[in-house]
């Protein structure tokens, strides 16, 4: 894995123009060297909601002197919000990530942006009753309410991402199982963290899809 400040396992040259992926814990996990021959430093820090990537962003990003972020990641924003309280963080999430890509530009630095993934089914007969009991009181399972969410955030972002002509990882799309939750065998046991397959699904996806992305930096 490429560490943060290090790039191939050297130190980070101070003209490094390589990726930087910015993200929480699903970014932290993604163990990927280079991209097309680009080298790649991973700075994903678990737990962490999209204020607190803006808020890194010059030190983690910006001082790197990176050609490319991946900035990927608002699922905590999600999970760290009451029901009652989820619009308005959403609304925060959206004008955060809006403000990084303009200091990225602002910086001849390309900003690419990923979708965020989806909850898979929670497994085992416990899980099951509750959702069956969950849906006999008409109540929303809470991965369903996640992923319902997830969506429409994830609608937002390549709207935003057509509307500003910035490259777009559908990240979503790339782990989903096509009915509103992510494929099982891409997801660890809590439903919600990336398996080994699920990563190695990311990865397949990134190097078939980043070359439609290497041009001038505008």
């Amino acid at each position: 894995m490429i560490l943060p400040g290090q790039v191939g396992g050297a130190a980070l040259d101070t003209n490094f123009r390589g990726v930087v992926i910015i993200g929480a814990s699903y970014a932290a996990g993604w163990e990927i060297a280079a991209i097309e021959g680009i080298s790649v430093v991973n700075k994903g820090v678990g737990g962490q909601e999209s204020h607190e990537l803006l808020g890194r962003f010059s030190n983690d990003v910006i001082a790197l002197n990176p050609q490319y972020v991946i900035v990927w990641g608002f699922i905590n924003d999600i999970f760290r919000s009451d029901p009652e309280q989820v619009d308005s963080r959403l609304a925060r999430t959206r004008a955060d990530i809006a403000q990084m890509v303009d200091m990225a530009r602002g910086e001849g630095i390309q900003p690419v942006l990923a979708t965020e993934i989806l909850m898979a089914r929670p497994q085992g007969l416990v899980n099951a009753l509750r959702a069956w009991v969950g849906a006999l009181r008409g109540k929303q399972a809470y991965g369903e309410r996640v992923n319902q969410h997830v969506m429409q955030t994830n609608a937002w972002l390549r709207a935003y991402a057509e509307e500003n002509k910035l490259p777009l990882l559908d990240f979503e799309s790339a782990l989903s199982g096509g009915d509103g939750w992510r494929k099982q065998h891409f997801a660890t046991e809590d439903g919600s963290h990336i398996s080994p397959a699920g990563y190695q699904a990311l990865n397949d996806y990134v190097l078939e899809k980043w070359p439609e992305f290497m041009s001038p930096v505008p």
